[in-house]
């Protein structure tokens, strides 16, 4: 008996067993792996390659299609798709999961068909695919509860019910679906830029990174500005469009897109996307606008409008992207640099191993002679040479009568550098027509720029400007014990003051002297310990004061002692320095013999001794003998115009 029993549920439990796998093949159909998750579509949405989305809440067809690794649009427009919200849509399918279902099969013994859940005319009808293989997903009615919806699978004779998202997500407008930019090779991939203008007689200009520089490879072979063929590129990325034509005819002309004035390329890795631009037309907010098509082959175009704003720059790129830096040189790579103009002796100027500068200058007698050059006047004008840039681009191949007449077959500056290399600068005339430039041109080069003429502010032709302006500098250690000033017009003794003993101290040695005369002598002694200059006249010291344009006696002599200590005596040593009269107050001309230089003083110096001069004069003593009269270098008669102011 129980052998019956057993033997009867084995085959009761095999039939059902075998209406169940009867029953599960219809709804999932022949092809399908019999995937019994909650999900309705799976991994099979995650490879798709065309969506057609339609349907009496959608209008007209929206077909997207995938080519490589982007979407596009191909109806009812042909344009590149936004990929976030394609995406969207493919994660949703992806992702999708049913909340309940059942099989078509069962309405027949329900009484219920299609209609009864809206799916007889779905509001949405979505066909998705990959390769040849088509699919269609049928969205319907809503539930009661109003936020979910039915979904009907014909191939698997299934109807889902779903997320109410999902309808939301297929109903996504045109306009978000299209996107609105237009160049989408990111900067890293670019490799040229290519524009075409009709306007400049079909002129190509082609500009192309090299090891991550750019160079213009068309209409001429020079260097590109970086910064600036990156932003364009960057400004070309940013461009969106303001606004889609609707139907159109076959017929470009009205919108100047059957000769576009201005064309754009950019080529990336293995890709290319251009844009071509017509006829100007102003939008209902009364902006300037430019229409514009992507080229398409044989497929109707689509015709869109851009901002003015976004492409103009473009016109003007041969001049906009070049690179304006052509004087490129290394600072520290500066061996020397000299400066020269058309008839004169060129200022030459050497970088020492330290860093420090010095002027080399010919004496008279054809002897060089070794002068320290101020650092911070000569750095000044390496960091003008560094920062000098082109204003404009004035020829790419000038004739010779050009250069003659831009002033550059006799240039008014000549500056070399030697280092690395030797460049030479030539700076011509000024511009007639650009206001505050000059032109310029490199030696070896034909191209011609004008750059801002304030570059001749720190390169005057006259050596002893670029002189260290400070003219003695006296040891921590040496002590002023005396100063003394005479009077060469009236062989006076103006003001004498010294130190009595080595402990001896100024404050207490002026104690019994006026204030104002206390105070000049206090404010005069650090500038005889570092005699700076303001500027300097003539290299070379003359009894007489000659300028070039009137020539003057010295007035005065002022004279100091030093006493560097060490051992049980002094050792001492003198500095002189003649002096003119105060020359309208502020100036006044300062000559040492024993430094073979004359120089103008500064405020501080002049203020100090025209203070002593204006309270001691009137007390002044007669020289019993004339001032000590100390070796001094022959000077010479010097007339050139190197030693002229």
């Amino acid at each position: 008996m129980r052998t019956k029993v057993t033997i009867l549920l084995l085959v009761l439990n095999a039939a059902l067993f075998a209406y169940i796998f009867h029953f599960e093949e219809r709804i999932f159909g022949p092809d399908d792996p019999r995937d019994h998750s909650s999900k309705v579509l799976g991994a099979e949405a995650s490879d798709l390659d065309y969506l057609r989305i339609e349907g009496r809440s959608i209008g007209s067809s929206h077909v997207l299609e995938r080519q490589r690794d982007r979407w596009r649009l191909s109806s009812p427009v042909n344009w590149p798709a936004n990929q976030h919200a394609v995406s969207r849509i493919l994660n949703h399918l992806e992702f999708l999961e049913a909340e309940t279902a059942f099989s078509t099969a069962e309405l027949q013994r329900t009484g219920l068909d299609l209609a009864d859940y809206g799916l007889d005319d779905p509001g949405i009808v979505l066909t998705l695919g990959r390769d040849d293989m088509r699919r269609e997903i049928r969205l319907g009615s809503a539930t009661d509860s109003g936020n979910r919806l039915y979904l009907h699978d014909p191939a698997r004779e299934r109807i889902h019910v779903v997320r109410r998202e999902l309808a939301g997500v297929l109903a996504t407008p045109l306009d978000d679906l299209r996107s609105n930019t237009i160049f989408e090779i990111p900067l890293f991939e670019v490799r040229s830029l290519t524009l075409e203008l009709a306007s400049h007689r079909n002129l190509k200009m082609r500009v192309v990174r090299s090891d991550n520089q750019w160079h213009f490879e068309t209409p001429i072979q020079v260097r590109a500005d970086r910064a600036a063929v990156e932003a364009a590129v960057n400004n070309l990325a940013a461009i969106r469009v303001r606004r889609f034509e609707g139907e159109i005819s076959g017929d470009l002309a009205p919108y100047g897109l059957d000769r576009p004035s201005l064309r754009i390329t950019i080529d990336g890795n293995m890709r290319s996307q251009s844009l071509q631009v017509g006829n100007e037309v102003t939008s209902d907010s009364g902006r300037r606008e430019y229409y514009a098509k992507i080229p398409s082959g044989r497929r109707t175009p689509t015709i869109f409008t851009i901002a003015a704003a976004d492409v103009d720059p473009l016109r003007e790129a041969q001049e906009q992207l070049r690179d304006r830096d052509f004087l490129r040189f290394d600072p520290d790579d500066l061996s020397a640099i000299s400066i020269g103009a058309s008839g004169r002796e060129p200022v030459s100027l050497q970088r020492l191993e330290t860093g420090s500068w010095q002027l080399v200058t010919r004496q008279p007698d054809e002897s060089i002679r070794l002068l320290r050059a101020d650092d911070s006047i000569v750095n000044r004008l390496v960091d003008r040479l560094e920062g000098l840039r082109a204003r404009s681009f004035e020829s790419d191949a000038p004739s010779a009568s050009d250069k003659e007449n831009f002033g550059l077959t006799e240039p008014q500056r000549r500056v070399t550098l030697s280092g690395d290399r030797e460049r030479t600068l030539l700076l011509g005339y000024f511009s007639p027509t650009r206001a505050n430039e000059i032109y310029a041109k490199l030696e070896g080069s034909d191209f011609i720029y004008t750059v801002d003429s304030s570059i001749l502010d720190v390169l005057p032709v006259i050596s002893r400007y670029y002189r260290d302006r400070l003219l003695m500098s006296r040891p921590e250690g040496a002590r002023i014990t005396s100063v003394v000033l005479y009077s060469l017009d009236r062989d006076t003794e103006i003001f004498n003051v010294s130190l009595p003993s080595r402990n001896a101290k100024w404050d207490d040695v002026l104690a019994e002297e006026d204030e104002a005369v206390r105070q000049a002598v206090l404010d005069l002694l650090p500038e005889l310990r570092q005699l700076r200059v303001e500027n300097y006249i003539l290299n070379e010291f003359s009894p007489v004061l000659d300028t070039g344009r009137d020539s003057r006696s010295w007035n005065y002599v002022l004279e100091a002692t030093y006493a560097l200590t060490g051992g049980e005596e002094d050792q001492t040593s003198y500095f002189e320095l003649y002096l003119t009269d105060r020359m309208g107050g502020q100036t006044m001309m300062a000559g040492s013999p024993e430094l073979n230089v004359v120089f103008s003083a500064r405020p501080e110096f002049i203020e100090a001794v025209g203070r002593l001069i204006d309270e001691k004069e009137s007390d002044a003593r007669p020289l019993a003998a004339p001032p000590i009269q100390r070796e001094t270098p022959d000077a010479g008669e010097n007339n050139s115009e190197e030693n002229r102011s």
